[in-house]
């Protein structure tokens, strides 16, 4: 009896242990980071950077840090542009 007992509880949680990694496996995300700089090579802090998803048709917004640099996460797989916009620089 207590074998069995042993064996069921085992199963138990293997089967628990899978559902996790199948959940886990199911959210994985992509991120994006970048940098932004001028023509000489100077980082860009400010610049508000836009991430639209052709999927969604949402935006995603943030801005460069004092580096120029940006990041997104958490972004699931998809076809995405990527726009950047800082007064007194002209968009090409």
């Amino acid at each position: 009896m207590r074998e069995i007992l042993s064996i069921f509880l085992k199963a138990i949680i293997l089967i628990v242990a899978m559902c996790f990694t199948l959940t886990a496996s199911a959210q994985y995300r992509a991120g994006l980071q970048g940098s932004v700089t001028d023509a000489q090579g100077g980082a860009v802090s400010g610049a508000t950077v836009t991430l639209f998803s052709k999927e969604t048709n949402q935006n995603r917004q943030t801005t460069t840090n004092e580096d120029g640099i940006y990041r997104f996460s958490a972004l699931p797989p998809g076809r995405y542009t990527l726009t950047i916009e800082q007064p007194g620089f002209k968009n090409r």
